[in-house]
């Protein structure tokens, strides 16, 4: 995204859980007065081994997917009683298998509950991990000729031997279930997609089929309910309906991958993997109350899954203003057991299966506390330093009083820079590398370790050897080597060179260039860099340094302050945008509106626009605003480089601000190559806060050692805001 200055100024996300509401009218009643809740009903299926395992490579993340949401449903925070909750695994996985189950259970069971209560709120879940796949469309209602599949156990890509789950399949089973309920839930952790880049180890998506699934409805493949066209649906698996709502790993065209989680931070010992749609889903879930959305849900789901692995969105379709699981989960907060007290240091009982990861901030409540909507009960905060399966070490940072283990420990989230990034160079790359390639590996390794920078804790960056395929090696980020034509196949996702005269270029298609990809080996942010380039190195490190600060800003985010849910972030586009007496003048100056499927506002590159933020706290507060951009880079916007602006920007309590500002030496913004996501973050204080504490976070000033650094255990009370923008490459129009 740029800033664009007048006057020559300087210019630097299965069909989720429905509410148990039916109407617009009954949800304007909190799901807690109502004097009965509706019983949940789940199938789950999980497939990690294939009957035609000769060909199909396992999962082994799919067990945990359905093992750890089991335990979460008919825990205290849903209380589903057991028997509600039906898994098939592997070989009990055949096509007819859930067929059955889904009749004789999910369906069956709403019949008997609506019949008996004449009411249509009975949650019915059914949760798939496993392998997807297309087979193509035979009835003409898919725009890209294919339809999306669940693969089951015994299916195989030969005549009759078939047995994929088509979404025309499901959504005939999703008309029966209608009859009888409202709230209907898929959580579908597989891709649907055969145009992956590349066949990444992790993804789990089959080549597309060939041949035809066979039916095993009673009605046909596809019943007597035939699906409306998707119209742009980004699942991809079940058109748009208020009725129900899908939760699916990725979009369409992309991969969705598997999450290891290891024994401990630095541990090559791997002690569980999830779908990364399926981890960080249980761990909001784990906090989810009555009233929360699944809009508010998926949006903290994204943000985690997109700070890992920021080529897989998980998405959400259908009515995501309702309450998830019908609003019947507890409104007990989710506190972590204190297990030991020991000097400044504690021990909680959660680790690396429950997501906390070094450097997590913890809230210390007192053990009187029933909610953390208060802050007059945080008795001190810690900064986790080692983290192990299922607990954590944690030194206290800030008290009010001495810490017991009778008091309560909750996660209020990352803290700046404490993101780890592992970065892959070698094994099967190291084949592509000319002497002078192997030189500027010695150079990249001397920046990065040598020297000034030996202690490398500072940039969050590990440098590994070893193949992309080797289990034993652990890696987030490889630098790869290849053709710009074949990295960069769309060079609308590629970030252009820039001549002396500021002319936009790029390479040859034959070029060869590095560049940097997730496990799925999709570029990131468009970053490359040709391989005869003599800074090469220089711009490697200073990417690198820049990518791990990048995935630490992400995810921050305190879903237990007083303060969140209290900021809000509105998208104004400009038509026209001029400058007039030094003030901003505009043709036209609309609102944008939100692509719900997306939970994304849609620009065109060219387009201009501001952003207006306002605090809806109680208190005063001072506002830090970062701008995560296309190309990966990161901007403070505010506070700026500015006099008025050196003591912070402290905004009064249900005061506006107009983002970059007004005036025209303030500019505007303007959507701006590569195409992809573009993240406005927020980070709002009730303690003083300046450009200096959030600066070392800028990309321009990634190449110098930050002198200081800011601990969010030091700021007061805190929260963030975002507001999440897809630029495409088709120039605004308007």
């Amino acid at each position: 995204m740029k800033t664009i200055l007048f006057n020559s100024i300087f210019a630097p996300v299965l069909i989720a859980f429905l509410t148990l509401f039916t109407s617009v009218g009954a949800q304007n009643h909190p799901a807690e007065n109502r004097i009965e809740k509706p019983p949940l009903f789940a199938l789950q299926v999980a497939v990690g081994k294939y009957a035609d395992n000769q060909t199909w490579r396992g999962l082994s993340g799919t067990y945990t997917d359905v093992g750890e949401m089991k335990k979460l449903l008919i825990g205290e925070r849903f209380q589903i009683p057991a028997d509600h909750i039906q898994t098939l695994i592997d070989a009990q996985a055949t096509k007819k298998q859930i067929f059955d189950r889904f009749e004789n259970h999910l369906i069956e069971n709403a019949r008997r509950y609506h019949e008996k209560t004449r009411r249509r709120d009975a949650v019915i879940l059914f949760q798939f991990s496993g392998h997807g796949s297309q087979t193509p469309d035979a009835d003409g209602d898919e725009i890209d000729k294919f339809d999306e599949t669940l693969v089951p156990y015994d299916s195989q890509d030969l005549p009759d031997k078939n047995y994929d789950i088509t979404d025309d399949e499901i959504y005939s089973l999703t008309a029966r279930l209608k009859l009888y309920t409202d709230n209907i839930v898929y959580i579908l952790d597989s891709c649907h997609s055969g145009s992956g880049t590349r066949d990444a180890g992790d993804s789990r998506r089959l080549p597309a089929r060939k041949t035809t699934p066979v039916a095993l409805l009673k009605n046909g493949a596809r019943g007597e309910n035939t699906k409306p066209e998707k119209d742009g649906a980004q699942t991809d698996f079940l058109p748009n309906d208020v009725d129900y709502i899908v939760i699916s790993a990725a979009q369409a065209n992309q991969l969705a991958g598997q999450k290891d989680v290891f024994e401990c931070e630095t541990c090559p010992k791997k002690i569980a993997s999830y779908g990364y749609l399926t981890f960080y889903l249980i761990e909001e879930l784990k906090n989810a109350k009555p009233d929360t959305s699944y809009r508010e849900l998926m949006g903290k789901v994204r943000r985690q899954v997109a700070a890992e692995k920021p080529t897989q969105t998980p998405q959400i379709e259908g009515d995501a203003n309702r309450f998830v699981f019908g609003g019947i989960s507890s409104r007990a907060e989710n506190f972590i057991k204190i297990s030991e007290v020991r000097n400044r240091q504690i021990t909680i009982a959660a680790g690396a299966m429950q997501a906390i990861t070094e450097g997590a901030i913890v809230a210390i409540y007192d053990k009187t506390q029933s909610s953390f909507q208060t802050s007059n009960g945080k008795i001190a905060e810690a900064r986790v330093l080692q983290v192990e399966a299922n607990k954590a070490v944690a030194e206290i940072i800030t008290q009010r009083r001495e810490v017991s283990p009778t008091d309560k420990a909750v996660i209020a989230g990352i803290d700046l820079g404490a993101t780890n990034l592992r970065v892959l160079f070698g094994g099967e790359v190291e084949e592509k590398l000319s002497p002078a390639n192997k030189i500027l590996l010695q150079r990249l390794r001397q920046k990065l370790f040598g020297g000034e920078a030996s202690d490398n804790r500072p940039r969050a960056i590990e440098l590994t050897n070893g193949n992309w395929n080797d289990a034993q090696i652990r890696w987030d980020v490889a630098i790869l080597k290849d053709n710009f034509g074949k990295v960069f196949a769309d060079r609308n996702r590629a970030s252009p060179m820039k001549t002396a005269d500021g002319t936009a270029i790029f390479p040859d298609a034959e070029q060869p260039v590095f560049y940097l990809a997730g496990k799925d080996f999709v570029p990131l942010y468009g970053f490359y860099v040709a391989e005869t380039d003599e800074n090469a190195a220089e711009k490697i490190e200073k990417a690198l340094v820049h990518l791990a600060r990048l995935r630490s800003v992400r995810t921050i985010a305190n879903r237990r302050s007083v303060l969140a849910e209290k900021i809000t972030i509105k998208p104004f586009r400009l038509i026209n945008p001029q400058c007039e007496n030094g003030i901003i003048v505009a043709d036209k100056r609309e609102p944008l509106e939100l692509n719900r499927a997306k939970s994304v506002y849609e620009l065109a590159n060219g387009e201009r626009f501001q952003l207006e933020i306002k605090n809806n706290s109680a208190s005063d507060l001072y506002f830090n605003i970062l701008n995560l951009a296309t190309d990966g880079s990161v901007k403070l916007l505010l506070p700026r480089p500015v006099y008025e602006e050196k003591d912070g920007v402290k905004l009064a309590s249900g005061e506006k601000l107009m983002i970059p500002g007004e005036k025209c030496r303030d500019g505007v913004l303007r959507a701006g190559f590569p195409i992809g996501a573009e993240i406005f973050k927020i980070i709002a204080t009730t303690a003083k806060t300046t450009r200096a504490d959030f600066e070392f976070l800028e990309m321009d000033s990634i190449t110098k050692r930050a002198e200081k650094t800011t601990s969010l255990t030091e700021v007061g009370e805190w929260t963030t805001a975002e507001i999440n923008f897809e630029i495409s490459a088709n120039p605004g129009q308007k």
